[in-house]
């Protein structure tokens, strides 16, 4: 039987969301109250004896009104709070209302207030960070949370995305089907897609500024081998001056960061998603490149859309250049990147955007790249490991994907995460609904109608509603 902690009440108003005005947004009739658990799990799923500790659990059975729920949709949560999934992730609430749906969102172990206890559990020890221990946990949640005798689709965006695909293949007696938004289910297995496609997506989204922004970060990188460090704080207005060739070109680190996270969140609305961020927020970039003159000073205003107003320093704090990587987060989830999920981001040759892997050896990250077995081991103290011979045994490729079936995989053209992920030519991919958006960015179709939305995000709901709806029949 399942120990429970504290129960409580959390209210989420539709027409309250944190991540823009709530007058862009599809309204529905009332506001949305999720009971709040906490729930108990062992820190390793796969020993009888292992201690437990409590997972964070939203749910509610707003949606089926004055009927019993037919069905139940969990939200598998990645790498932070489950508020924050909560809040970014509309359209979920308008397939639970569509289907009379219990509506589950599970929060991923060691993020928000999911954290091993501090007495019997050390909190700095990783061993049991992996995917597939929160695949455990996320199907022990989901048989306890669900409508008994109705079918439970598992869904997800970007690492969420990931989860909800790896779910079905692994649980399909408790998954009936899975809908993966954004999710790069590809990084395992390293012959199935190129490690340079994330840098050539972000470089084909700045087509209207790419090579003035090229010919800035090779300016960058002549001071910075000049040891001129003065000259790049003064220009680009950090806290203190670079000491060193590390520091500086941490520097070229931190601005390619920033306006990777720019192409990531290039949503056609104002989002406060990760960042407070314009709409269509890479045109802005490009302006703001262009308001200055291009150059060094260009590249700090547009990177000013996410590391603060240019009248304030810029404090670069990590010490080493793979802490800037695309996605990474300082913490649990860098801790996963190292021994998990390892996600190589290298700039190919002829990239019209960023400095190659050769003309800049630290954007060379692939599979035995000393800097990024370096970084791990220096950063977080663990060892790199990729491709992970674990990982690809609990998760399947395309063809397992396309065997098991009632999977939808939904890409974006913008979507910077894609390259791993996307399988729309792949003929073992016969079997799989496919979900190609034009326009769309990261998980785009997840947020929830938009009145600046294009047609194309409204056509992709619209199938994976028809193709949700025939699984739930």
């Amino acid at each position: 039987m399942t120990n429970w902690g504290l129960n409580l009440v959390v209210v989420l108003s539709c027409l309250e969301l944190t991540f823009a005005s709530a007058s862009q947004y599809l309204k529905l009739n009332h506001s949305t109250t999720f009971e709040s658990n906490f729930f108990n799990t062992p820190l390793n799923n796969f020993d009888e004896v292992s201690p437990t500790f409590s997972l964070k659990v939203l749910h509610t059975n707003d949606f089926c009104g004055e009927r019993s729920c037919s069905c139940s949709l969990f939200y598998a949560g990645g790498e932070g709070e489950v508020e924050s999934f909560v809040e970014n992730t509309l359209f979920l609430q308008e397939l639970a209302s569509r289907f009379s749906c219990n509506l589950v969102y599970a929060e991923h172990r060691w993020y928000g207030e999911s954290i091993p206890g501090m007495n019997t559990i050390d909190p700095t020890n990783y061993t049991y960070l992996t995917s597939y221990q929160a695949m455990a946990d996320f199907e022990r949640i989901a048989r306890n949370f669900s409508i008994p005798n109705t079918k439970t689709i598992a869904i997800g965006g970007s690492y969420g995305g990931m989860l909800a695909a790896w779910m079905r293949l692994t649980y399909p007696g408790t998954f009936d089907g899975a809908f993966a938004s954004s999710a790069s289910v590809l990084y395992p297995f390293e012959e199935e897609y190129s490690d340079t496609d994330l840098y050539e997506i972000v470089s084909d989204d700045f087509e209207e500024c790419r090579e003035g922004i090229h010919s800035a970060f090779l300016s960058l990188r002549e001071l910075s081998t000049s040891e001129l460090f003065a000259n790049i704080q003064d220009i680009l207005g950090l806290c203190e001056a670079p000491i060193n060739q590390v520091e500086s070109n941490n520097t070229i680190a931190l601005l390619q960061q920033s306006l990777t996270n720019v192409a990531q969140l290039d949503y056609p609305f104002e989002t406060n998603f990760l960042f407070p961020l314009p709409a269509n927020p890479v045109n802005k970039a490009c302006e703001l490149f262009a308001e200055l003159g291009g150059g060094i000073a260009g590249l700090r205003n547009a990177a000013s859309l996410t590391l603060g107003e240019k009248d304030q320093c810029i404090e670069v704090s990590l010490e080493h250049f793979h802490s800037f990587a695309p996605g990474l987060i300082d913490g649990p989830w860098a801790v996963q990147r190292c021994t998990d999920l390892v996600m190589p981001a290298t700039v190919g040759e002829g990239n019209k955007m960023y400095l190659s892997c050769s003309e800049f050896d630290q954007n060379c990250f692939y599979a035995g790249h000393e800097s990024q077995a370096e970084f791990c081991k220096a950063v977080y103290g663990v060892d790199e490991i990729f491709p992970n011979d674990e990982t690809k045994k609990n998760h399947g490729g395309v063809e397992q994907f396309n065997d098991i079936g009632n999977i939808i995989f939904s890409y974006g053209s913008l979507d910077i995460w894609s390259g791993a992920g996307r399988v729309q030519n792949d003929e073992r991919a016969a079997e799989l609904d496919l979900i190609w958006i034009e326009g769309g960015a990261h998980h785009a179709d997840l947020r929830g109608a938009n009145e600046a939305d294009p047609p194309s995000f409204a056509q992709a709901r619209a199938r994976e509603t028809e193709i949700i709806g025939g699984w739930l029949a």
